[in-house]
């Protein structure tokens, strides 16, 4: 029992205190906007334009720190049109993303071409090579190849937005 308060207390402690600035999702794409960078964000009524360094983000609240004077802004996130900044991809989900679709892609590749050996030759030693060496062997090399493809395919597509329009058919603030 002693034990189990002392993993709470750490837990708690710990918390999720890893907050690297503000997420924001379109489909299956995720980007970040680090904290420290010079913000530039359009209200919804169209005619404010807050500027500030991002410092901080909450549930629902975005914090920028005032490049002429010491203050603090605060921006509730569902008063957000658009966002100008530059913002960076999750590279390693991105490549975790490319690498599911391509060792897909292996794994049909590697049944297709073990199954086709075995009907031209006929013999069963020709389905043992193929899964034990054959397929995995393709599975490893579509996974990478997949994964840098989609990862550089992701980060050009992030490299020429430097708006973020926030509303339901755009990107979504996701914390």
């Amino acid at each position: 029992m002693k034990y189990f308060v002392i993993f709470i207390f750490f837990g708690l402690l710990v918390g999720d205190q890893k907050s690297k600035g503000l997420m924001l999702k379109r489909d299956a794409s995720t980007v970040i906007i680090s904290n420290g960078q010079r913000v530039e964000i359009s209200i919804k009524d169209g005619e404010t334009v807050t500027e500030g360094i991002l410092f901080n983000v909450s549930l629902n609240t975005i914090y920028l720190k005032s490049i002429s004077s010491n203050k603090t802004i605060t921006i509730p996130k569902h008063y957000v049109y658009a966002i100008k900044a530059s913002a960076r991809t999750q590279k390693m989900k991105d490549f975790l993303q490319g690498a599911r679709v391509g060792a897909n892609m292996g794994i049909g590749f590697g049944t297709i071409i073990t199954f086709q050996q075995y009907f031209k030759h006929r013999e069963p030693m020709s389905i043992f090579i193929g899964s034990a060496v054959f397929t995995p062997l393709v599975i490893v090399i579509g996974s990478v190849s997949g994964g840098f493809i989609y990862m550089t395919y992701q980060q050009n597509q992030i490299k020429g937005i430097d708006t973020f329009v926030i509303d339901e058919n755009n990107w979504k603030i996701t914390f």
